[in-house]
């Protein structure tokens, strides 16, 4: 993913509120929905996710 795609990608995280206590299930159908547009594994994504989150803050 460009740095463009993970920016709109973590807008939409973002905009879950709780995303990991009651809104887990919409951000796990999120990540789901976007590993499937993306054909990659659903963990790969995951981890992109975090790492690049991390290396963002």
């Amino acid at each position: 993913m460009t740095p463009e795609e993970m920016k709109k990608f973590d807008r939409k995280v973002r905009a879950i509120q709780d995303p990991f206590g009651t809104g887990y299930k919409v951000l796990r159908r999120l990540l789901r929905e976007e590993a499937t547009k993306r054909g990659i594994p659903y963990f790969d994504l995951l981890q992109l996710y975090l790492s690049w989150k991390t290396i963002q803050e």
